[in-house]
């Protein structure tokens, strides 16, 4: 009840999204995302209301929200929802201004541990979609590159298997992101020569793993014997 109090404009979008059809509303269900899509499209008209909301958000809400969010390489992730049984979270992407932003790490290919559709609520950039194939066990090939520049209203759909991109974002862009409950241990990305063309490159896949899958390592690592060098 103290989300729907203080982000009212969220708790109504979050809720029109459990309520789709579909396991958990989510974006890569069998409508390819089309009815995430239409919902988060129309909730670009309460921009102004969110604004007004997060102004005046209590600082005990403000608390709650940082619990769930974090910093990436390319942009902040302010979590806004989270469903306790359907898996649904929402998020504000804040995009990092170009300067504190790693371009190899930008321009790397990759995809997602989890489905999500996205709304571009201000600023914009160049979203490309790549067709990635395996051409060994840890390497693949770029075999088709699709890019598309994307301004506020215009959304899209990702499903754990496709890859993209983010580049070119302007100042102050911020997107809203329906995300769904993961279906894999990781996402992966391709690191590739920046010599070749695009569409032909070949480039070594890499596993990324979230902090909450390295638990059993980090135990695994602090129980071991470590041999002290004497003074």
């Amino acid at each position: 009840m103290a989300m729907a109090q203080a982000l009212p404009e969220v708790y109504e979008l979050a809720q029109a999204l459990e309520r789709l059809p579909g396991p958990r509303g989510a974006s890569a269900s069998d409508d390819g995302g089309e009815h995430v899509r239409a919902v988060l499209a129309g909730f670009h008209c309460r921009l102004e209301a969110l604004r007004r909301s997060l102004n005046r958000l209590p600082r005990a809400a403000f608390d709650s929200m940082l619990v769930n969010s974090r910093e990436t390489p390319t942009h902040f992730k302010w979590n806004l929802y989270r469903g306790p049984r359907s898996g649904l979270t929402l998020w504000l992407h804040e995009y990092k201004p170009p300067d504190l932003v790693d371009a190899a790490y930008v321009e790397a290919p990759h995809n997602h541990r989890y489905g999500f559709t996205s709304l571009i609520l201000t600023g914009g950039y160049l979203h490309t979609r790549f067709l990635v194939d395996p051409v060994g066990q840890d390497r693949a090939r770029v075999t088709d590159v699709r890019p598309e520049f994307l301004a506020p209203g215009a959304t899209y759909t990702l499903t754990p298997d496709d890859w993209h991109n983010v580049t070119r974002a302007r100042e102050g862009t911020v997107t809203l992101i329906a995300q769904e409950r993961p279906t894999r241990a990781y996402s992966t990305s391709l690191s590739t020569s920046p010599d070749a063309p695009l569409g032909t490159r070949t480039g070594t896949l890499r596993y990324h793993y979230p902090v909450e899958a390295r638990w059993r390592t980090l135990r695994s690592v602090l129980g071991r014997p470590h041999e002290r060098k004497s003074q």
